[in-house]
């Protein structure tokens, strides 16, 4: 798969490419659909499947202050499209192209810059600045500029359309198996282990480093922890650890059983198996390290043999 860093490179695909562009952040059921129809269409005409996408959310220059979250890295993100086996991503900066007009987005930034054969994408589409294209006005451009356009249909679950927005909802609320069917795949954090809280020594944990990822919901976890091919059941905490020092924003604080290595510095993985139960302020360290025996013995009964 190649990756491209400037629209004007693709003038040397002399194929016909088949084209999406979007954010496709968590790379969930809807656009795996959506992306295997771009790479289908592109085998049948013997053309390049081309993923037009950015390298962070259009929603971080828009609403600075509440900064979106992402569901997964970039890292993450472009390993996936690989896995699709898309041919080339074009990624853009979101500031390059964030003022154009609707139509100069088709005919300049596009149109002018590749051989594009037809265009994929999903029916809530928008594009151009203050989002004033739509489907509506692809279908006349796609007709009047003789291109061919296909609108994939949304894919549900319990009636609900697949979105990351969704998706990021989910998160939030705990409810994990449906982030799991809406992804395709469990959903995991990476991020480099940091020196974290010990709860008397008797729990070492790690804190993982988080920049973007969206953090589930605040409480205990049991978890799986993937570090150089192997992996090891775990508990993690997300949240301010109210008990102790308490901190100003949630932390991912985890336990990897039977594990002695020392990983400050390195990268792990974590996978989020099943919401335990909820953050609590205890009384006391004694009320807490009780607590934390507890949770641990649940999630060693569960997942021990899983």
């Amino acid at each position: 798969m190649k990756i491209f860093r400037n629209v004007q490179s693709l003038k040397k695909i002399k194929k016909k490419i088949v084209l999406t562009t979007g954010v496709f952040d968590g790379l969930h059921i809807g656009h795996q659909h959506l992306i295997k129809k771009v790479v289908k269409i592109a085998k049948k005409i013997k053309g390049v499947s081309v993923v037009l996408t950015f390298d962070t959310h259009p929603e971080r220059f828009f609403n600075k202050k509440n900064k979106i979250k992402l569901i997964k890295d970039f890292e993450a993100k472009i390993k996936r499209l690989k896995i699709l086996k898309v041919d080339s991503v074009l990624l853009e900066k979101f500031n390059r192209i964030k003022n154009l007009s609707a139509v100069d987005f088709i005919k300049k930034y596009i149109l002018s810059n590749m051989n594009l054969y037809c265009f994929v994408t999903g029916r809530d589409f928008v594009f151009g600045k203050n989002k004033s294209g739509n489907i509506s006005l692809l279908r006349k451009l796609s007709k009047k500029l003789k291109f061919k356009l296909l609108v994939v249909p949304d894919i549900k679950i319990n009636n609900k359309r697949v979105s990351s927005t969704l998706i990021r909802k989910y998160l939030k609320q705990g409810k994990i198996k449906l982030v799991e069917k809406m992804l395709g795949r469990q959903y995991s954090i990476t991020g480099k282990v940091v020196k974290g809280g010990h709860i008397g020594f008797k729990y070492p944990t790690a804190n993982i480093k988080l920049k973007y990822e969206e953090i589930p919901a605040d409480g205990v976890w049991a978890v799986r922890v993937l570090y150089k091919g192997k992996n090891y059941l775990g508990a993690a905490n997300i949240g301010v650890a109210p008990t102790l020092k308490g901190e100003k924003k949630p932390l991912l604080e985890v336990y990897i059983y039977n594990f002695h290595r020392n990983i400050y510095g390195k990268k792990i993985r974590v996978v989020f198996l099943e919401k335990i139960r909820e953050e609590r302020k205890f009384k006391n360290y004694q009320q807490l390290i009780k607590r934390v025996d507890k949770d641990i013995k649940l999630i060693q009964k569960k997942y021990s043999n899983a």
